[in-house]
């Protein structure tokens, strides 16, 4: 039996060696057709090359358990012609075509299939020394260089071949978990081809679903802060995954904030300037901007580097930096910056310091011209061009909210306004808005709101409360019989606005709510409808929240209700939110409500909501009253200060104008229609004096101009 046995083994090894022979000399052919050769051969010929190769690499790979010593120097040679063969087809991209998912979805499955086999399994799940562990090292850093190769040229589509060999990208993280801190000095150059693969594979952003099922955001943070190299591989990886929502929200989990600062702290030395901006874009992006506000200099030194890195991007025809990143990278940050600072947008525009210097009409431009570069969506698999897109709208937008800029961009607005309206009707738009963060708005949203800001900016630069008066009497196209109150919200805040809106209908029957869900499905552009709605309101109800301080679509409504119509707002804070930035310098001294928590409303809470409400509504009287009251005589004190009760103005208001005639109401409103932002500048001074500090709200001042542009206009009726 032992004879047998013997025997069948020496003629299991014989077939096992002629197999390996067979492999050996089919790779020594195909090198033999290819040096300095490849280019001679068309397309479809290296394809097929490459692919006949990978079918002899998986056959290699399944015979590695049969290594011998007779059969050792064959695994060696045939590797090392794999190798090569591999940087002349693969790495050299001659044979690699985005569009063709055949060879492509080839190549990923193939390398999946050798991880996957016993030899390579083996190799991964081991903790200690295996035979012919060189063999599988020198094959591990092959399959891995390979694959991160390719990654380059997956879609989305192809995320279900990752979906079958999920235990495979678990084990590859297991076995970094163990190496990555290992003495041995081979083990770190298959670790940062492993890295360099997850690398790749996280810039892709349909795949990070796929890299949170296998935990790889918290095992990276994990590496970062015991590793004593590998820096910029982790660092990079952490950094894509930041680049999206759903990584910054598996980031955030496992204190990515924390662990980062303190790799700054004891790396201090070691860390090199593409680590350093690589960190402060992940500090943008795990948190807000006052990470960076802290420290003004540091704050500056990072938008120069962002800028000047987005002029050296925007000079290569791939948009690429001198150390590879993208332009998209820098701009996705500064999109972040602007959203909730506006003194970032003004540094970036008028005070970065750059090579060659740039000023606020170049920097524009330069966003122009990339706008104009990336306009073009033919591509819809190339998220990458969208990304980009989507990041320079938003930026064209913010700075579509500052006047100062404005004009610079209606220099171009023709054509700008027809790239728009464009990109607006496209269909495509859905499908790109998919990969867009929190913090960056969609772009026909973003779109419609460039062209709201210039159109309003170009009609009418200094609007005044009477322009605006017979503006809204003539866009109105039905009479309103209740006042109307204007519901401006983040979606993230949906369910709490829908219980506040019901609620508060059911309690009163005085007013109306005019809110965005029950208008989207009007034909036209949302923003006009908005912008209808914000006009013919009387209050502004702004639920207020970080998502709210944070959603440029909130922003726009605010800005456009407060600094061009004077409206009058009511904040109603969520828990325990502070306003700050844009939105802190816009509400100070309004009447506020704040709801500690918002699963279920306070009674009390909307009752003081609901009287803020009513105070600040016009009276409602019926035809009748209002011809009484139109023909009346304001002839007496007493008669001038019933008018202010009518109108609940306050007793301070009338005390400290002190009218004596109705002459004098006339005259005095007649100046401060024209000159209103200098009326409310004096008078608030005034108030504040004559009552001890007690500030003047704006809504009152509001309410008062208003009653007396009501006096004025009967009087011309009359």
């Amino acid at each position: 039996m032992q004879t047998a046995h013997f025997t069948t083994q020496m003629h299991s090894d014989s077939e096992n060696f002629c197999e390996i022979k067979q492999i050996y000399y089919k790779l020594i052919q195909f090198q033999s057709d290819i040096v300095d050769n490849v280019f001679q051969l068309n397309i479809i010929e290296r394809k097929n090359l490459w692919s006949s190769i990978l079918d002899l690499w998986i056959k290699l790979t399944k015979n590695i358990s049969n290594v011998t010593s007779h059969n050792e120097h064959l695994f060696n040679d045939s590797f090392n012609i794999i190798h090569t063969l591999s940087q002349q087809l693969v790495e050299s991209k001659s044979i690699l075509d985005k569009n063709d998912r055949e060879i492509v979805q080839k190549t990923c499955l193939s390398c999946l299939k050798m991880l996957n086999s016993v030899p390579m399994n083996d190799f991964l799940c081991k903790h200690h020394h295996i035979s012919h562990q060189s063999i599988l090292e020198l094959n591990i850093s092959l399959i891995m260089t390979s694959f991160s190769e390719i990654t380059f040229h997956l879609l989305p589509n192809d995320i279900h071949i990752f979906e079958e060999y999920l235990q495979i990208l678990v084990q590859l993280t297991k076995y970094m978990e163990r190496k990555i801190t290992s003495n041995e000095h081979h083990i770190k150059s298959i670790v940062e081809r492993l890295l360099h693969f997850f690398w790749n594979l996280s810039d892709r952003i349909y795949f990070l679903s796929i890299l949170i099922k296998i935990n790889l955001p918290e095992n990276v943070l994990r590496w970062l802060s015991y590793s004593n190299s590998h820096f910029l591989s982790l660092i990079s990886i952490i950094h894509n995954l930041s680049r999206h929502d759903i990584g910054v929200d598996q980031l955030n989990q496992h204190n990515a904030i924390e662990i980062i600062k303190t790799f700054q702290q004891k790396h201090h030395f070691e860390k090199t300037k593409e680590i350093e901006l690589l960190i402060s874009m992940i500090l943008a992006e795990l948190s807000s901007p006052e990470q960076l506000k802290c420290d003004e200099k540091i704050r500056n030194n990072v938008l120069n580097e962002l800028l000047q890195r987005t002029i050296n991007a925007a000079n290569n025809e791939n948009f690429l930096d001198q150390t590879g990143f993208h332009i998209s990278e820098f701009l996705a940050v500064m999109v972040k910056l602007f959203v909730v600072e506006e003194n970032t947008l003004d540094y970036i525009l008028c005070h970065a310091e750059t090579h060659p210097p740039s000023n606020t009409s170049s920097t524009i431009q330069l966003f122009i011209s990339l706008f104009k570069s990336f306009c073009q969506i033919s591509d819809e698999n190339n998220h990458l061009e969208q990304f980009t897109l989507i990041t320079i709208i938003n930026i064209l937008w913010s700075i579509s909210f500052q006047k100062k800029y404005l004009q610079l961009l209606i220099n171009d607005h023709k054509e700008i306004k027809n790239i728009l309206e464009n990109l607006i009707e496209n269909q495509n738009i859905d499908i790109i808005d998919r990969y867009k963060p929190r913090s960056i708005e969609g772009i026909r949203v973003a779109a419609q709101g460039i062209i709201h800001n210039t159109q309003q900016y170009s009609q009418n630069q200094h609007i005044s409360i009477h322009s605006l008066s017979s503006q809204q009497q003539q866009t109105s196209p039905t009479k309103i019989e209740k006042p109307l109150v204007m519901i401006s919200y983040s979606h993230h805040d949906k369910v709490f606005c829908d219980k506040l809106v019901d609620t508060l209908s059911n309690k009163q029957n005085l007013f109306d709510f005019w809110i965005d869900r029950n208008h989207s499905r009007i034909a036209g552009d949302l923003w006009e409808l908005i912008a209808s709605g914000i006009e013919h309101a009387n209050v502004i109800l702004c639920i207020i929240s970080d998502y709210y301080f944070q959603s440029k679509s909130c922003r726009h409504e605010l800005i456009y209700a407060t600094d061009s119509l004077h409206k009058i707002i009511i904040p109603v804070i969520l828990e325990d939110f502070k306003p700050k930035g844009w939105l802190g310098i816009r509400i100070p001294g309004m009447k506020y409500v704040r709801f500690h928590t918002i699963k279920q409303l306070d009674e009390e809470i909307i009752t003081d909501l609901l009287e803020t409400i009513l105070s600040t509504l016009p009276s409602t009287e019926s035809s009748d009253e209002k011809i009484s009251h139109l023909n009346n005589q304001l002839s007496t004190k007493d008669e001038i200060d019933k008018w202010f009760l009518h109108h609940h103005i306050s007793i301070q208001l009338r005390d400290l104008y002190d009218f004596q005639t109705e002459e004098e109401i006339i005259q005095y409103g007649k100046d401060l229609i024209e000159n209103y932002d200098k009326h409310w500048q004096i008078y608030s001074n005034a108030y504040m004096k004559k009552f001890n500090g007690e500030q003047l709200l704006p809504h009152e001042f509001q309410r008062f101009s208003q009653a007396i542009q009501q006096l004025i206009d009967n009087k011309k009726i009359n």
